[in-house]
This record gives structure tokens, C-alpha cells and sequence, in this order.
């Protein structure tokens, strides 16, 4: 669930990462999830802003600690997400990169869009890294 893929790896290497603390089993909740990535990349500031493949590409800076409040942004999407925890910023702190049971989705400030960015970690940090399209914004429920 937390391996990175060749065409990103590279930019968690240049930015300092050592592989060492993904864990062998899969962590179930959203907040264990979190616990497991920011354990593994906690504080690392990884990839540029600049031209992307279909989008602009993204920074991505890795939270130090779990950021309730920036968890709380979601509140309008709740029934398609279920619980999340926010993981990262990303894009000079204009989008919000947050983890669920079901995957992984970006929150876009100032327009304020939920995307989903797919169940996987490494695709998620493909699209934002490499600047692919995240596809329609999700309805909220309110």
C-alpha cells in the first residue's frame, strides 16, 4: 500500500528518505494508516511546483504529528469518504492530502474541491508529484 513506484521514488530519495519503517501488514483504520505514513516520512518536504505531465506538479510536505482540525475540512464529504486523517500539504500549502479507509484524496484551497486521488499511496503522490489529472471533484453531502 506504501511503496513507492520508479517514477516517484527518486524525489523521496532526494529529499532525504531512507526506507525503513513501512509496515509488513496493512494498516486498517484511517488514523493507523496516518500513524504508518508519518512514521515513515514525517517532516519530509518532497517534489517542486512547476509544469507537470496534465497539471501543475506539486510539492508534497509531510506532516511532523496528525492535524485534527484539518481533518474537520471534510465534514461535507463525510458520507463518501468515512473518517480521514490529513497527512501532508501539498502545492505551497494550497491543497491538503488526507488518508481514509478507502483511499487517498486532495482538498484544493481556495476553491475548496475534494479529489480523490485512488486507494493507493503511490499513485496518489504520482498525481500530485507529476501534476496528472485528478479527475472530476467529488459532490459534497451537505
Amino acid at each position: 500500500m506504501f511503496e513507492l513506484s520508479e517514477s516517484i521514488r527518486h524525489y523521496f530519495e532526494k529529499a532525504g528518505w531512507v526506507p525503513g519503517n513501512i509496515p509488513s501488514e496493512m494498516p486498517q483504520s484511517p488514523r493507523e494508516k496516518a500513524m504508518a505514513l508519518l512514521s515513515e516520512f514525517a517532516g519530509l518536504e518532497v517534489g517542486s511546483v512547476g509544469a507537470g505531465i496534465e497539471l501543475a506538479a506539486s510539492d508534497v510536505c509531510f506532516y511532523s504529528e496528525l492535524k485534527p482540525k484539518a481533518s474537520e475540512l471534510l465534514k461535507a464529504w463525510n458520507k463518501q469518504t468515512g473518517e480521514v486523517e490529513a497527512i501532508a500539504t501539498a502545492h505551497h500549502d494550497h491543497i491538503i492530502v488526507y488518508v481514509g479507509a478507502h483511499g487517498f484524496y486532495a482538498f484544493t484551497d481556495p476553491d475548496s474541491k475534494l479529489y480523490d486521488l485512488g486507494p493507493e499511496f503511490s499513485s496518489a503522490m504520482e498525481k500530485l508529484l507529476l501534476g496528472l489529472n485528478y479527475g472530476t471533484a467529488m459532490a459534497s453531502s451537505r
